[in-house]
């Protein structure tokens, strides 16, 4: 098991610094894709509970009506920018770190993971984590509103913390997600990034 603390804490340092701009910079969000992708993982859902893990400032929200939503991230000041653009459905927000998510296990029925899995350091642990908190047959959604190439590009040019975030091509995230016994049920990469699975 590898120490994520340091890493995390600049990780977290840089979102905390973005957090300000983050929705306005945002705002142009394909609305399209992200209903899609997000109304797909609610539908594999076998429950009403869902987990917005990496939620920023609550981007997803106004797609997560009619669930009981848990939204947590690792930024402090995403999570209060969240707080602002809270809807009666999200019932918790939580600044936590995605390698201890702090849920029961077997409490979640379905979890969106929208532009989270790059930077995430263990994805063996994070993987672990969130098959631990979901019910069995609960839904997996990871999204990217662009395809890994694009992530990557970005996250090349923008440097820094994010300059190693790599986006893995979908067959290598599948492998991930079989070895920790979720089962892909749905591959997209065309426009846009979408690797929907459940927990076996």
């Amino acid at each position: 098991m590898i120490t994520v603390e340091h890493p995390l804490k600049n990780k977290k340092q840089f979102f905390d610094t973005v957090a300000d701009n983050w929705s306005s910079e945002h705002s142009e969000q394909n609305t399209e894709i992200l209903q899609y992708t997000i109304s797909e993982t609610l539908k594999a859902a076998p429950g009403k509970t869902i987990l917005d893990i990496g939620c920023g400032t609550g981007i997803t929200f106004p797609y997560l009506n009619d669930y009981e939503v848990i939204a947590l991230d690792l930024s402090s000041k995403m999570i209060e920018q969240a707080k602002a653009n809270r809807i009666s459905s999200v019932n918790l927000l939580l600044q936590a770190d995605t390698h201890r998510i702090p849920l029961k296990t077997e409490t979640i029925d379905g979890i969106i993971a929208l532009a989270v899995y790059p930077h995430v350091i263990d994805k063996a642990i994070f993987l672990d984590e969130c098959h631990r908190v979901l019910r069995p047959g609960g839904s997996f959604g990871i999204i990217h509103l662009h395809p890994s190439h694009e992530i990557n590009r970005i996250h090349r040019e923008t440097g820094g913390v994010l300059e190693d975030d790599f986006l893995p091509e979908p067959q290598e995230v599948v492998r991930q997600l079989e070895a920790t016994q979720f089962e892909p049920i749905r591959v997209e990469h065309d426009n846009f990034y979408f690797i929907l699975s459940k927990r076996v």
